[in-house]
């Protein structure tokens, strides 16, 4: 069982079955339901329920798999590129 805690204040974390849907959270649904940029993705036994699997993890008895940044959309990536143009336009004088 895997738990994705976003790493912001007052976020609660998010406990899923596969490795696969923790990481897909932490990369792109962590951001839109809490606004968290960055989760640590742990691991914890599959005979616990989510309540203990959460409480293993806040109580730091979870194995820490990944820190996981969120994917940004290709929207995202597009001002972040044209806004490093005109950043370096400014730097040159033009």
């Amino acid at each position: 069982m895997f738990v994705v805690l976003p790493l912001i204040d007052q976020a609660e974390p998010k406990v899923f079955r596969s490795a696969k849907g923790a990481n897909e959270w932490a990369q792109t649904g962590a951001f839109a339901e809490t606004g968290a940029d960055k989760c640590e993705v742990h691991w914890v036994e599959d005979a616990m329920n989510e309540m203990q699997a959460i409480a293993a993890v806040k109580g730091g008895s979870s194995e820490k798999r990944a820190t996981i940044h969120r994917r940004l959309s290709a929207a995202e990536i597009e001002e972040i590129v044209r806004l490093d143009a005109i950043a370096e336009l400014r730097h040159l004088g033009l």
